[in-house]
């Protein structure tokens, strides 16, 4: 019925029941989803109780579907809009010109997911940092119940009032959305015993240290160190800081905040330092098997090996491509640069391409023999503690990255590498 506000077209109780079989669609879609994610009985029932309290439509207005798709109107068109609201894919909110805001209603299932990886429990204080439309953020306050409470913090202000106002609208008392940037002060409310950050995040802001309970659970996306994406890592505060519990990969959008800039721009074939003054010219050439990455399904060797480098060298760098139209940047190709030697290596194509001396790619090859004896590890491989960076000291067995008031400290299984020992003729036991 285009043409008619919300309010206009049936009030928001018929359009609840206008909307009931798409949700009923929605919810069946959501238990296929968990059941992929490995629970066999599909969406947990606490969570489905919350689902059906929370209708996704009562906090969509202007948006994209995506990214770029077009144009949308949920309260000039309400019941024509519902299929599409309740498709369950990633919802792009707008300003008042129609260009897309740093935010998203993600694609719906993966965010259940995440929830209820978290754990949401009655009776928590419960936080959201980046809450956008609120419609998670209701979602997690059914989940803590009338003895929890539940805050959102987003920093852009339309979205924060429009949020507020349909969270009055839905009667979810419980929660509150506050209006801020949630990396510069401390968040009122605390300490809370679930924290999740719905933006990809760089620096883990020190108001996040202090409020998040002995004991608390943190889920946040940290972006990868000179790399593309993010590891969504779930966190258990102990101590000064923070220990991993698990993580998947991921993408989202950046968190928006003081020291969250991290961009790492892509480097150009023909800015490469090439002491010998062979141009572009590549000085070797060989197979590296899994070096293509695909953008519709990239190869877990090649990501994993490519993290890997972006963990533990230095030098690793990400390349522009060298065709049009651009890769999407996770799958570009990537190497190593020895500035100082004259000597670059490119990994893409299946191929190592070496540039200038042989140096960088010699580095590359070693760390890919390393990264083969040790059982091809990916970042999830690496036990992972987060600490204020000034409670860090040096560790010859760590690999430690400093981000601003963050540092990262990596450790490896003690068993990696017991397959080397295997093919040696050994037992594979390592000490």
């Amino acid at each position: 019925m285009a043409g008619g506000g919300r309010g206009t077209v049936t009030g928001s109780g018929n359009l609840d029941r206008a909307a009931a079989p798409h949700r009923e669609a929605f919810l069946r879609h959501l238990d296929e989803a968990f059941r992929r994610y490995g629970y066999a009985e599909g969406l947990p029932e606490r969570l489905r109780a919350a689902v059906r309290a929370t209708p996704r439509h009562r906090f969509v207005h202007r948006f994209r579907a995506g990214a770029d798709g077009p144009l949308q109107d949920f309260d000039a068109d309400p019941v024509g809009l519902l299929p599409l609201v309740y498709r369950g894919q990633p919802l792009t909110p707008v300003d008042g010109a129609g260009a897309p805001l740093p935010s998203t209603n993600s694609e719906a299932a993966y965010m259940l997911w995440l929830v209820a990886r978290l754990g949401v429990e009655p009776g928590q204080r419960v936080l959201e940092i980046g809450c956008g439309s609120g419609w998670l953020l209701a979602v997690m306050a059914h989940l803590a119940g009338p003895g929890g409470r539940t805050t959102g913090v987003e920093i852009i202000p339309d979205l924060a009032d429009q949020a507020r106002a349909d969270l009055a609208g839905l009667g979810c008392a419980d929660a509150a959305v506050l209006t801020g940037d949630a990396t510069r002060a401390p968040i009122p409310g605390g300490p809370f015993d679930r924290v999740i950050v719905t933006a990809a995040t760089w620096d883990i802001p020190a108001a996040l240290f202090d409020c998040v309970a002995a004991g608390g659970r943190l889920l946040v996306p940290l972006r990868l160190p000179r790399d593309e994406g993010c590891e969504v890592t779930l966190l258990r505060r102990a101590g000064p800081g923070f220990s991993a519990l698990w993580s998947v990969p991921g993408f989202f959008v950046p968190l928006v905040g003081a020291g969250q800039s991290a961009e790492i721009a892509r480097l150009s074939r023909e800015a490469l330092p090439l002491r010998d003054g062979t141009g572009i010219v590549p000085s070797l050439s060989c197979p590296l098997w899994f070096g293509g990455l695909a953008p519709a399904q990239p190869a877990a060797a090649a990501q994993a090996f490519r993290r890997y480098l972006a963990l533990t060298e230095p030098s690793f760098a990400v390349f522009e491509p060298a065709a049009s139209p651009a890769p999407p940047r996770w799958v570009s190709d990537f190497g190593l640069v020895d500035r100082d030697g004259g000597s670059a290596a490119i990994v893409g194509a299946g191929r190592l391409t070496g540039y200038g001396t042989p140096a960088a790619a010699r580095r590359l090859a070693r760390a890919y023999r390393g990264w083969c004896d040790l059982g091809m590890p990916g970042p999830s491989a690496f036990a992972l503690d987060i600490l204020p960076a000034a409670a860090v000291a040096a560790s010859p067995t760590a690999l430690t990255e400093l981000r601003g008031h963050t540092a990262l400290v990596r450790t490896l299984d003690p068993q990696a590498g017991a397959l080397r020992g295997l093919l040696d003729g050994g037992s594979g036991r390592r000490a």
